[in-house]
């Protein structure tokens, strides 16, 4: 611009259009390695997407809670506003549930051995404590993951037989089942209880001892064949795009014999 020289002007461009060919080349290049170093990662991959796409965060900032008769709450009274309101929620739904005459254990097939806990050995506790997120949220102890992976050669052995002794004894230290709740917003007016969704955080060790129980649970029901085959929730490599295969292949082979299909959708 200070020459005015058609050169300098062409030469501007040119580096100019390299510049930002690159910069896009590079914001490519690296989401496509974050995307493919977090396949099966789903919330590591949700935000790398989010990143990508500039989606902010909600803001979780609870100011003007309401009670029941529309008032709003003053600020200290929020926090005993939400546990009331969370602990009365399972109640209250409860009381809204029709009866049923079918039992339960219907649904479950029967298993001809008996399931008993085994002893948990120091490796399966090492390799959990060893295997922790650094990012994982510490519960109301404030003990961080991270502090306890780094100590996991030295308190292994300790926690193994303080798990042992807690299944031998069936028994589940109090402090363990304490957890730090935190109301998270869905959506809706925010001044209304029912708009909130309450995220329960126990302490890393008890969620490792939680991880180890279930391990045990898991393997005699996989291994006594137990689970329905239409269960896609809380098991590996199920989820609810398998449940949906599952019923889009029903759907499409109805509508390659010419039938209709009905679908009914409860929540």
């Amino acid at each position: 611009m200070k020459s005015k020289d058609e050169n300098d002007w062409l030469t501007f461009k040119s580096a100019r259009n390299s510049h930002n060919k690159l910069i896009k080349s590079s914001i490519r290049h690296h989401y496509d390695v974050e995307i493919r170093n977090n396949q099966g990662n789903t919330k590591h991959m949700w935000k790398s997407i989010n990143n990508l796409i500039h989606k902010s965060k909600k803001s979780q900032n609870i100011t003007d809670i309401c009670n029941e008769n529309g008032e709003i709450i003053n600020t200290s009274g929020i926090p005993n506003a939400f546990n009331n309101h969370f602990t009365d929620l399972g109640f209250n739904l409860s009381q809204n549930i029709l009866h049923c005459s079918t039992p339960p254990e219907s649904y479950i097939r029967e298993s001809t051995r008996e399931f008993i806990f085994c002893d948990i050995t120091e490796q399966e506790v090492y390799q959990l404590l060893s295997s922790l997120s650094p990012n994982k949220a510490s519960g109301l102890d404030g003990l961080p993951a991270k502090l306890i992976k780094l100590a996991s050669p030295y308190i292994t052995k300790s926690l193994t037989t303080i798990f042992n002794r807690s299944i031998s004894t069936g028994m589940f230290p109090c402090e363990w089942k304490t957890a730090k709740v935190t109301p998270i917003y869905k959506s809706g007016p925010k001044s209304n209880l029912d708009n909130y969704r309450p995220i329960s955080i126990i302490s890393v060790i008890a969620k490792t001892m939680e991880k180890l129980a279930y391990n045990q649970v898991y393997s005699y029901l996989q291994r006594e064949n137990i689970l329905t085959n239409a269960q896609h929730c809380f098991r590996p490599l199920h989820s609810t795009v398998t449940a949906l295969l599952k019923m889009t292949n029903i759907w499409y082979q109805n509508m390659d014999e010419g039938l209709t299909n009905g679908v009914v959708f409860l929540d």
